[in-house]
């Protein structure tokens, strides 16, 4: 007598809950909201740390600060500052009670080509480490609010982005720092001690001019890194910081790089009446 098997068209479907045994829940497909809400911190992290490098495309990098005083009782301040996109100068001197303020900015092309092209080099750097940071931000934090199921591929993205905008900030200082530092030592070399090797990267001196109209200048120039630059080196720890996390959480997140999938149970083979 033949009896249907599980071969057999008519044999009634196999019931879903064999596939699992009762009592246990399926594997989740993705990552739970707490492991989610772990990409958060870095993502806004990244963010502050790409958006603070505005200021360093505002804000000198390095400064020269100079005073001092002549024979005639004439005093004077002036401050020479190398910036992302420019160089300012500004200064006030006082004279028989009057006081004359001069302040000027002219950007590197317009001084000099070649020491435009040189500054705009590690200006390039910053705005693209700005970029690449701020996308790593929008992009972990999209990550974080995913509802669908995560996978290592797609966390990939900020994480490379936050490494990118980390490289680029880190060549930007190197190049603002050894550039100016070249002019520098330049200025100072010249203002502070003709003829002798000064420390480029900071420092300060007493110095004598000898003036045509105001006879003999005699002061002090202090000269270093500025603003923008301890700002850079925050933004710099910041995505540092944000990179670490995000490598972390990217790595964490490698169980799933391929979708976890029910091993289903194959039905009873009943014997044959």
């Amino acid at each position: 007598m033949y009896a249907p098997g599980p071969q057999d068209p008519s044999y009634p479907p196999v019931p879903s809950s064999w596939a699992q045994p009762p009592g246990v829940s399926p594997p989740p497909s993705g990552p739970s909201s707490l492991e989610r809400r772990n990409s958060l911190a870095p993502a806004i992290v990244a963010i502050v740390g790409a958006a603070i490098l505005v200021i360093s495309l505002i804000f000198p990098w390095y400064a020269f600060v100079l005073t001092g005083h002549d024979t005639n009782g004439t005093t004077m301040s002036e401050e020479l500052d190398l910036d992302a996109l420019e160089l300012c100068v500004t200064g006030t001197g006082t004279n028989s009670g009057t006081t004359v303020s001069v302040g000027q900015c002219a950007l590197y092309m317009t001084v000099s080509s070649a020491t435009g092209v040189l500054f705009f080099i590690p200006t390039l750097f910053t705005v693209l480490g700005m970029i690449f940071g701020i996308l790593s931000g929008v992009f972990g934090y999209r990550c974080s609010k995913d509802t669908g199921p995560v996978i290592r591929k797609k966390v990939k993205r900020p994480y490379s982005f936050a490494r990118l905008a980390l490289i680029f900030v880190l060549i930007a200082i190197i190049l603002f720092l050894i550039f100016d530092g070249i002019v520098g030592g330049h200025v100072a070399t010249q203002i502070c001690s003709p003829g002798s090797a000064i420390s480029s990267f900071g420092g300060s001196c007493s110095y004598s001019m000898s003036q045509p109209n105001s006879g003999t200048v005699t002061g002090t120039m202090t000269w270093g890194p500025s603003t923008a630059f301890f700002v850079a080196l925050v933004s710099f720890v910041l995505l540092l910081v944000s990179t670490i996390r995000q490598r972390a959480y990217f790595r964490n997140l490698e169980r799933w790089d391929q979708p976890m999938m029910l091993t289903p149970t194959a039905p009873p083979n009943y014997p044959s009446y």
